[in-house]
């Protein structure tokens, strides 16, 4: 893991926002950076978590738009 100055702040997500996510469309966030097949490039990266502070590996970001991540310490939503 990365020292704490190096991890990203994740954006709250408001309660009439999560019930507006579709669900299937949105990952949770990893207690561990998993393994990476070779010429795979993804926009991954770690986030912390706006309401527990938790470190979560988030895969699949996008640069133009927040996704919705769910923390996988509090369970919260949030967006990186």
């Amino acid at each position: 893991m990365p020292a704490p100055k190096d991890i990203k702040q994740g954006k709250k997500v408001d309660k009439a926002e999560v019930d507006k996510l579709d669900k299937k469309k949105q990952v949770a966030g990893l207690k561990e950076e998993p393994s990476q097949v070779s010429g795979q490039f993804r926009y991954d990266g770690w986030r912390s978590c706006p309401y527990c502070g938790a470190s979560n590996y988030c895969v699949g970001m996008d640069s133009d738009v927040y996704l919705a991540f769910r923390c996988w310490s509090c369970g919260n939503w949030f967006r990186a």
